[in-house]
């Protein structure tokens, strides 16, 4: 309606009112005392550090080893890995050999697809077909 009073927000409902406003304070001040408590327990800690690290004349690579860090402990991924002895042999390619560890290669597969047997491919030591029985099986 034109002419008549404009309807202005009730004060309690943009400002908080005096209680409110201090109890906010209050918590204010609280958590800033909290912050300054745990500010003095961390320089307590980092002094308690620098203590150990010049007591036993330590290195950030032994800090490092103690976090975790590299040199702590080698996972499975970083074992070290050791060949093996060829087992198995492409009748096709003599410089194709498996070791029996791992996917079957391919030239295998085909060969074992084809009708051969596994056994078919196997490296036999020289020696034992050549060389003369033991002299305990005389």
């Amino acid at each position: 309606m034109p002419g008549s009073p404009v309807d202005l927000p009730h004060q309690s409902d943009c400002m908080p009112s005096t209680s409110s406003l201090k109890l906010i304070e209050r918590k204010i001040k609280e958590l800033q005392t909290l912050a300054e408590k745990l500010r003095r327990n961390e320089q307590e800690g980092v002094e308690q550090l620098r203590a150990v690290i010049e007591k036993y004349k330590l290195e950030p690579a032994h800090l490092k080893m103690a976090m975790g860090g590299m040199g702590a402990q080698r996972s499975a991924h970083t074992r070290p890995h050791f060949k093996t002895a060829p087992k198995y042999r492409s009748l096709d390619n003599a410089a194709a050999v498996w070791s029996g560890r791992g996917r079957k290669p391919s030239w295998l597969v085909a060969g074992l697809k084809s009708g051969r047997t596994i056994d078919e491919f196997l490296i036999r030591d020289t020696e034992d077909e050549t060389s003369d029985p033991s002299p305990a099986a005389k």
